[in-house]
């Protein structure tokens, strides 16, 4: 592993360049998110003890059964949230330009999302975020969602209040789109099928360009849903390069609705038979211990960095898209783009924001010091 993030180095320091020139679209959520941990307990010197796991916690409400309780949370941090703002910014903090396309403020830019204009994104918004008030444990995150202003997130919408041309046009001129959290928005399949009905037929046809998606937790859909919105991929396979990037618990739920699987199989079991099903050009899983990805020349996997103790977990797998993004726009192969992927993520969770360059090269630097 030492010798291959040593290549990984060398290859995006002399490609860096590149970066400059390159431009991403990227679509259509955004969310204010309230980070919180939850108290535990209180000693007399006001130390304060959190809930470690997600399991402790559950146990906690479960011995409360038939009786009241109180909960303490306690707020370290409130910040820009939501698949796209985060992974929109993250890239441009990496140097790429890009298109926002969502629910960033309206009619102005809520305050939380103005500073990503200086981080090369230009904004375009055409209703208020939700709101995420986010439970972060050790071993994971409870996202506890408010979506009522994302009602309006619709492809009409989008078209009176963005404009179907200059719509068209940032996607003419992007070399990666990404279509991000399918499931939370109730009306994204209209978004999808207007994208391709009246968007994809104007983009002039490029064979580097990449659509990248990520449909998010898909608990709350029911598998007719699921399966429709996973029949529409292959029509952006006939104009574009795809790539679909889940986690671990995305990745069972499609599972389940694809074969009915309702055993815990391994998640290179799981996403082989993914790829194989849905005819896109790049699946990536990213459980917490190590990455995956399969393309049509075979199968790539990079154990993950693993950040003792994690300052942030929301947004970790955006950032990981936005890593993986990066790789992709640079032309790197699978293997080099897992370990830019874990890289970018492991920095995010680690220090509580997106890297820039430098500092993505600095941490990958460190990463091949601590290896073997």
């Amino acid at each position: 592993m030492k010798a291959e993030i040593g290549e990984v180095l060398e290859q995006i320091k002399s490609n860096q360049r590149l970066l400059s020139k390159k431009h991403a679209c990227i679509g259509f959520d955004g969310f204010v998110d309230s980070i919180i941990r939850v108290v535990r307990q209180k000693s007399p010197d006001k130390t304060v003890n959190y809930f470690e796991t997600i399991e402790e916690f559950g146990s906690f409400l479960i011995s409360k059964k038939g009786q009241s309780c109180s909960v303490e949370l306690k707020e370290h941090l409130c910040k820009m949230g939501g698949n796209m703002p985060i992974f929109a910014n993250a890239l441009g903090n990496l140097g790429v330009t890009v298109t926002c396309v969502g629910a960033l403020g309206y009619p102005e830019i809520h305050p939380l999302f103005q500073p990503m204009a200086l981080n090369n994104c230009t904004l375009h918004s055409f209703c208020n975020p939700g709101l995420t008030s986010a439970l972060e444990f050790n071993d994971g995150k409870v996202m506890l969602i408010q979506i009522e202003s994302l009602d309006q997130l619709n492809w009409a919408n989008i078209k009176m209040k963005v404009g179907l041309d200059r719509l068209i046009h940032s996607l003419n001129i992007c070399d990666l789109i990404g279509i991000v959290n399918w499931s939370e928005i109730e009306n994204t399949t209209d978004i999808w099928k207007g994208f391709l009905r009246e968007v994809v037929p104007q983009i002039v046809p490029e064979q580097k360009k990449i659509v990248y998606f990520d449909l998010a937790d898909c608990s709350k859909r029911n598998a007719a849903d699921i399966q429709e919105v996973l029949q529409l991929m292959p029509q952006f396979g006939s104009h574009f390069r795809t790539i679909l990037g889940m986690n671990e618990n995305e990745a069972r739920m499609i599972d389940k609705v694809l074969f009915y699987e309702t055993h815990q199989i391994p998640i290179q079991t799981i996403g082989e038979r993914i790829y194989k099903k849905l005819g896109i050009d790049i699946l990536v899983i990213h459980p917490r211990e190590g990455a995956w990805a399969w393309e049509r020349q075979g199968c790539y996997h990079v154990k993950t960095r693993l950040i003792e103790f994690p300052k942030i977990s929301t947004g970790g797998g955006d950032n990981f898209n936005a890593g993986f993004g990066l790789a992709q726009l640079l032309g790197l192969d699978l293997h080099s783009s897992l370990i830019i992927a874990n890289a970018v993520s492991g920095f995010y969770v680690q220090n509580g924001f997106s890297p820039n360059f430098n500092q993505l090269v600095a941490f990958l630097k460190e990463w091949q010091e601590t290896e073997r």
